[in-house]
């Protein structure tokens, strides 16, 4: 699959203040200890990511959430932004007790132009009634730049989409799909409530799933997903472990509750080899709806080994996302990802324009 390409990057910068262009000697400091460190939006896995610090960057604490689990770090070259205390080296005699606690969200930088080249027709055409959904959730005040993702370990970060948030990626001939990743920028590297490894989908409706940090008494993970991200689209991958006898009606009980909620399921057939008959479940259910289907089990078969690695389950995968590079697209996460981003912004352009 050679193509001449020209290589597309979304680039996000922290918004930088006349007071984080120089470091008070007497404010407190730590050191980052996670290789790539996520500077955020917001003192939460919530917020967007708007920036990364590399291992032992030196940053000022300039303020903290009331729980001390998220702390604002402003790094010398000013870069700021909220990031995870789990990962701060604090110097010696740092406390945060006496840390200013703060609410802020930092504004990130507008995303590059929408200057779309000559773009080809979509890869489907949508329905009237997912254009319906859209509206409903317009009214119910939902967020027409956010997706979410409901899946099992092959919908998990960094392999499912978040190249397209990090920048490191190339579309190649498919340079027409930028606008798409501008107007859902922050979505892509944001995993969720609602995805698991091993998971099936009668989990993403079984509040036992959900994640107390985040989550609501009783609340569900879609439920809590859907409550904190307020997403348009929701990517729905399931199948791998889940019981062909039961899973078109937990594949329905889904479907149900993000159409109530305005949210546009988006289904996802899988590669591996197990529970086969599911991925035709799935795509009676998604014509029973009348939803998008992206049939990435059907695709896959042209792929080496069927796009999995050898324990037949997990998707085959080459950094980075290059789809001008034949080694990338002959693995299946670069093929579910083109997919993904295709049927995107199918939707985007036939239901929400």
């Amino acid at each position: 699959m050679t193509r001449k390409w020209a290589r597309a990057a979304a680039v996000f910068l922290v918004v930088i203040t006349p007071a984080a262009l120089a470091i008070a000697q007497d404010a407190p400091t730590a050191r980052t200890t996670a290789v790539s460190l996520n500077l955020r939006a917001g003192p939460g896995e919530d917020h967007a990511i708007i920036g990364k610090l590399p291992y032992g960057t030196t940053v000022v604490i300039e303020a903290r959430d009331v729980l001390r689990i998220w702390v604002l770090a402003r790094a010398g070259d000013g870069r700021r932004g909220w990031a995870s205390a789990y990962y701060m080296d604090f110097a010696e005699g740092v406390q945060l007790e006496p840390v200013p606690i703060s609410g802020e969200v930092i504004g990130a930088a507008a995303p590059p132009p929408e200057v779309e080249p000559s773009a080809p027709p979509p890869v489907m055409a949508v329905s009237e009634n997912v254009r319906q959904i859209y509206l409903r959730g317009l009214a119910l005040g939902n967020n027409p730049h956010a997706f979410s993702r409901a899946g099992d370990c092959n919908s998990r970060l960094p392999f499912f989409l978040a190249s397209f948030d990090y920048g490191d990626y190339d579309l190649g001939d498919y340079a027409y799909l930028q606008p798409a990743i501008n107007h859902f920028a922050g979505s892509f590297a944001r995993q969720g409530q609602a995805v698991f490894g091993s998971s099936s989908a009668w989990a993403a409706l079984d509040s036992t799933w959900a994640n107390p940090a985040y989550c609501n008494t009783g609340e569900s993970p879609i439920a809590c997903e859907f409550r904190l991200n307020r997403p348009g689209i929701v990517f729905v991958s399931f199948g791998t472990h889940d019981d062909p006898a039961r899973f078109a009606g937990d594949l329905r009980a889904i479907i149900d509750y993000a159409i109530a909620r305005g949210v546009i399921p988006i289904l996802v057939t899988k590669a591996d080899w197990y529970n086969n008959e599911n991925n035709a479940i799935m795509a009676s259910v998604a014509a029973e709806y009348g939803l998008p289907l992206v049939d990435f089990g059907a695709a896959a078969q042209a792929l080496p080994n069927h796009g999995v690695r050898e324990d037949g389950a997990r998707l085959s995968y080459y950094f980075p996302l290059d789809f001008n590079n034949p080694l990338a697209m002959e693995t299946g996460h670069a093929l579910r990802n083109l997919m993904a981003l295709q049927a995107l912004d199918a939707v985007w352009r036939g239901a929400m324009q």
